[in-house]
């Protein structure tokens, strides 16, 4: 199986400290347990070494929007890890479940952002 293939989000619960409303979660990138890609800094090497980091960012966000689809409600907010060298999150403006105020974009600290 291929290395892109084998991934997948897991999702840290975002909470309103006032009230404990879970509000949104964090896509959380992993890897099969005990392969040598479980880890999101074992992932993004894997991704450098083999030259497939534009694809690697490519299938996280995929990934993310995929999984929070199917795992948010309506009114939760996906927080999502994106590297600015390869683009924006392109939301397609006809999917009326990602209302660009229901994604939260983190700028990733894999990259120097001093340098891009």
């Amino acid at each position: 199986m291929a290395f892109l293939e084998t991934l997948w989000m897991a999702f840290q619960p975002i909470a309103d400290l006032r009230t404990g409303q879970v509000v949104g979660y964090e896509a959380l990138v992993r890897g099969p347990s005990g392969s040598r890609w479980e880890t999101p800094d074992q992932i993004f090497r894997q991704g450098h070494r083999s030259a497939q980091s534009r694809q690697l960012e490519e299938t996280c966000r995929h990934l993310a929007l995929t999984a929070g689809r199917q795992s948010l409600t309506e009114d939760q907010t996906l927080f999502m890890n994106v590297d600015v060298r390869y683009g924006g999150l392109l939301l397609d403006p006809k999917d009326s479940e990602w209302r660009p105020e229901r994604v939260a974009i983190e700028l990733s600290e894999r990259q120097d952002l001093l340098h891009l």
